[in-house]
């Protein structure tokens, strides 16, 4: 499934992603800011 931006409800940045990759939302999704 491609990777579309979403926008998500605004979260801590140090709260996991919930695209699930495990990594924390800033140094994920949350760059897409």
């Amino acid at each position: 499934m491609p990777h579309e931006k979403q926008y998500l409800p605004v979260r801590d940045e140090n709260d996991p992603c919930p695209c699930g990759s495990g990594i924390k939302f800033k140094k994920c999704h949350g760059r897409l800011r």
